[in-house]
C-alpha cells in the first residue's frame, strides 16, 4: 500500500473526484437516449474504423453507452431460480438446443454425420416444443410444472433415438409434445 500513497501524492491532483457519479449520470442519458431515440445509439459506440474516418465524437461518447448484461451474465450472478418463468424456458430450450442439436458426438453411428433432412427435423420439433412450452407459461403454468414431464430430455436424444433415414418418427415426437401440453392443461386446470 505504501506505492499506492506515493502515486496518489504524486498524481492525486489530477484525480476527477467524484468519477463514478458522472459515470452513472452518463450511463442514465445513454439509458434514456435508448429508450426515446434508441436509433440513435449506433452513432454512440467506440469504433476505431469510424473515428479514422472522421467521427471523432466517438472517443467520447462511447461514454454513453450503458454497461449490457446477458441472460447468461445474470444467471451466473443470481442464479436461474430468481428469473421469471419465460426467461426459465429461455434457458431451458438454449440446454436442448445445446445438448440435442449442436453437441456431436462422432463415436455414434447415427450422429457422426447427419443429414440435411433431419438436422431441419430436429429444429423443427426443437421451435415446435418451445412454441407449445411458450403458450403453457402465458397461461401462467410455471416452469416447474413443464420440467415435472421428461419431454426435454426426450427432445435431446433425438438425434440418437431417430436413425437418419427413418424421418417419419419425428411425427411422433410432435404427438409427444401435443400430448404433453394436453397433460400439462389437464393437470393444471
Amino acid at each position: 500500500m505504501n506505492w499506492l500513497n506515493k502515486l496518489e501524492r504524486k498524481f492525486g491532483r489530477y484525480a476527477v473526484y467524484n468519477l463514478t457519479t458522472y459515470l452513472i449520470g452518463t450511463y442514465i442519458i445513454g439509458y434514456a437516449i435508448r429508450l426515446f431515440i434508441p436509433d440513435m445509439m449506433i452513432w454512440l459506440y467506440l469504433q476505431p474504423g469510424a473515428i479514422l474516418h472522421g467521427q471523432i465524437w466517438r472517443i467520447v461518447s462511447w461514454i454513453l453507452v450503458p454497461p449490457q448484461g446477458s441472460l447468461l451474465e445474470i444467471v451466473k450472478l443470481i442464479g436461474g431460480d430468481v428469473l421469471p418463468d419465460d426467461q426459465k424456458l429461455t434457458l431451458e430450450i438454449a440446454r436442448v438446443i445445446r445438448l440435442g442439436f449442436l453437441q456431436q458426438n462422432a463415436f455414434h453411428k447415427d450422429d457422426t454425420s447427419v443429414p440435411l433432412t433431419k438436422q431441419f427435423k430436429m429444429m423443427e420439433t426443437i421451435l415446435y416444443l418451445y412454441k407449445k412450452s411458450k403458450a403453457l407459461i402465458a397461461m401462467g403454468m410455471p416452469m416447474s410444472v413443464l420440467k415435472e414431464d421428461k419431454i426435454f430430455d426426450k427432445i435431446i436424444s433425438i438425434k440418437y433415438d431417430v436413425p437418419n433415414d427413418r424421418l417419419d418418427m419425428f411425427d411422433d415426437y410432435k404427438k409427444q409434445i401435443d400430448a404433453f401440453y394436453e397433460h400439462v392443461l389437464e393437470r393444471n386446470a
